[in-house]
């Protein structure tokens, strides 16, 4: 095998400078025309694109990379939170969700609402959370923080519109604040529902035995 070679102007257009990265707006189409209001309540961090499958996308945080990935089953952003907020409760399904604290302390949750246990991280720690374990996580330091956050599947895509989904506590979560704001909370809401179930629905054997093969493995 002869090793490939790479000029610099070539290896450059793969770096991604913190400096000139900028913010991913609209997440598949859900998040960009939201009331304010309601768009933090869903989202409160800020998501930087590291690298995605293809690079520079939208259809969800991984993929919005700055620089492709060259595989759709990897994904990494960074994550920017002011103190008390993060990401709201959703299960990865296919994918191993990784979690670095780069500056500040971190707390990441699992097992959900009334169950729900923890870990810190403080610089330089990481957390690995299986598939299809319903998690969120919070910034619970004094500052803003930042989470390096990377994803990868042994096969599916990080871009399939099921690969991240939404439990009933965090549509009933949606459904609480939107009741009777606006004709944009409320069909934000029926949306997020909409989907979740549609996913659920979607379910098959295979999917159902690789969530076994996953909790036989972390159980070991």
């Amino acid at each position: 095998m002869e090793p490939l070679t790479f000029t610099k102007e070539q290896m450059e257009r793969r770096v991604a400078r913190f400096a000139d990265l900028k913010p991913v707006g609209d997440i598949a189409g859900m998040t960009g025309s939201l009331p304010p209001d309601l768009k933090a309540i869903v989202t409160s961090q800020t998501v930087y694109g590291l690298t995605s499958p293809t690079g520079a996308g939208e259809r969800n945080f991984w993929d919005a990379g700055a620089v492709p990935a060259g595989t759709p089953n990897f994904g990494a952003v960074y994550v920017q939170c002011a103190p008390g907020t993060g990401a709201s409760w959703h299960v990865h399904r296919y994918s191993y969700e990784n979690f670095i604290a780069m500056r500040g302390k971190w707390r990441i949750f699992w097992n959900g609402p009334g169950e729900e246990e923890h870990v810190d991280l403080g610089p330089a720690d990481m957390a690995s959370v299986p598939p299809g374990a319903i998690r969120r996580f919070e910034n619970i330091g004094d500052e803003d923080g930042l989470l390096l956050a990377f994803a990868y599947s042994a096969g599916a895509s990080l871009v399939d519109v099921r690969e991240t989904w939404l439990p009933p506590c965090e549509v009933e979560r949606i459904e609480a604040y939107a009741a009777g704001k606006s004709e944009a909370h409320d069909a934000f809401a029926k949306k997020m529902r909409d989907l979740s179930e549609m996913v659920a629905a979607g379910e098959t054997e295979t999917d159902r035995k690789f969530l076994k093969d996953v909790a036989e493995l972390v159980g070991e």
